[in-house]
């Protein structure tokens, strides 16, 4: 079964709404893949006020580690296949 669910790595508020959506499925977590990324030739902004390209590549990726983190612990406990996060640049 497949489940997309909609996640906007330069917006910390839609970061923190899909973990909390993932969370409340109580699915187990056993892998995170960080695989997104911008490149712009000018300075953009984002809503939260950081430059685009730091916040998606960076921040965003760590937030969503960092906050997902707890289920990681909890997939890896309930399923015992150890977690991984893999970042790909």
């Amino acid at each position: 079964q497949l489940v997309v669910e909609y996640l906007d790595l330069a917006s910390q508020k839609s970061v923190r709404a899909f973990a909390r959506r993932f969370q409340g499925r109580g699915l187990p977590l056993n892998m995170l893949i960080n695989n997104a990324g911008v490149r712009t030739d000018s300075l953009q902004k984002t809503d939260d006020d950081i430059e685009l390209h730091y916040q998606v590549n960076h921040l965003g990726h760590y937030l969503l580690t960092r906050l997902l983190l707890d289920a990681l612990e909890d997939g890896a406990a309930a399923t015992s296949i150890a977690s991984r996060v893999v970042h790909v640049s």
